[in-house]
């Protein structure tokens, strides 16, 4: 004989197979393995195989299992991500009551059961049999490590919807992953210039693989500002518009390093002196600035002195005064018979 099968009623799956060697004409079978065999009356099939590959007859016997309490179970995975689930099947035999300790504060008293982590660790899950008539119990015991997963949030730089010609940056907030946008880039932090939904998938740089998802992120520019201004010159008025409608202005002075002109918050200022004018316009909290327009059309306007100025005393001899009815304007002037000594005004 070269080899023994043997097995348990009829089902071949409990078939061991013994290799026999050296070969021998005579084999006692002293062994047989009952893990998975419940208490109770079972019958043994044995089957030997010689050196020319041919089968004996299978033979039986009958033996009577006692009750022996054995823990055994299997798992779908003994590695996780936080928040993944694990599958526990209970393959225990001669028992009546289960209760498995998944080493996090939680049990289950199911026949087979499942269990979610959601922390990263080690754990040791317990699955305990007992039988209540003979008092025996059993124990079995597997590890289950889980894995952290990447934090899977985004950080902006400035608001989702942004100015016209601005630049949004999108970073993802764990630093130790591997990163995938939806873009196709692979850094940590992409530049947005265009209107779009935008994620990013994080992967554990370890050999666990965790990943996740971002949320989306949806990121819309703002219609460019017309910071164009109309200047309107008639008769000596000056007059400057902006051309974009609806928004808030805010007129400066250019020449005075840009100081905002008080009171000054219309659509359209009219200037009283000459300068450089612009006029910043906001839409939506964004806030462009138009070029300076260069005024110079405004002057000061004529005075006719003719009716407020007197000469006296008249007729005069030697010298004359002026009298001056224009009170901004102080006046001397004096007369010499060789003429004009002094004239101030």
């Amino acid at each position: 004989m070269v080899s023994l099968e043997y097995w348990f009623d009829n089902d071949l799956s409990t078939k061991k197979f013994i290799d026999i060697d050296p070969d021998a004409s005579n084999y006692v079978l002293t062994e047989v393995n009952l893990n998975q065999l419940w208490a109770g009356e079972h019958t043994l099939h044995t089957q030997f195989k010689d050196v020319y590959n041919q089968y004996s007859a299978v033979m039986t016997d009958t033996i009577d299992k006692q009750v022996l309490p054995i823990a055994s179970f299997v798992t779908n995975s003994n590695s996780i991500c936080v928040g993944e689930t694990i599958n526990f099947t209970n393959n225990s035999i001669d028992y009546d009551t289960v209760t498995w300790n998944f080493d996090d504060g939680n049990t289950s008293s199911d026949f087979n059961t499942s269990h979610t982590f959601n922390t990263a660790g080690t754990y040791e899950v317990t699955l305990t049999v007992s039988e209540s008539n003979s008092g025996l119990d059993s124990i079995a015991t597997q590890n289950i490590q889980v894995y952290s997963i990447p934090v899977n949030t985004i950080t902006a730089s400035g608001p989702l919807q942004a100015c016209f010609g601005s630049t949004v940056t999108l970073t993802a907030d764990d630093a130790n992953a591997d990163y995938l946008w939806s873009t196709g880039a692979t850094s940590r932090s992409i530049d947005v210039t265009a209107n779009g939904t935008y994620n990013v998938t994080l992967t554990r740089t370890n050999s666990s693989g965790c990943s996740v998802v971002s949320d989306d992120i949806v990121i819309t520019f703002n219609s460019e500002i017309d910071n164009s201004v109309t200047v309107y010159e008639n008769s000596g008025d000056v007059q400057l518009t902006a051309n974009q409608p609806e928004a808030s202005y805010q007129w400066i002075d250019c020449s005075n390093g840009n100081t905002i002109i008080d009171g000054e918050t219309n659509k359209t200022f009219t200037p009283t002196s000459n300068g450089e004018y612009a006029v910043k316009i906001t839409v939506n909290n964004c806030t462009v600035t138009s070029n300076c327009q260069n005024i110079t059309s405004l002057g000061v306007d004529e005075v006719s002195v003719y009716n407020f100025v007197k000469l006296y005393p008249n007729p005069v001899k030697d010298k004359f005064n002026p009298y001056n009815r224009i009170p901004t304007i102080n006046s001397n002037m004096q007369y010499k018979r060789n003429g004009f000594e002094h004239f101030k005004i």
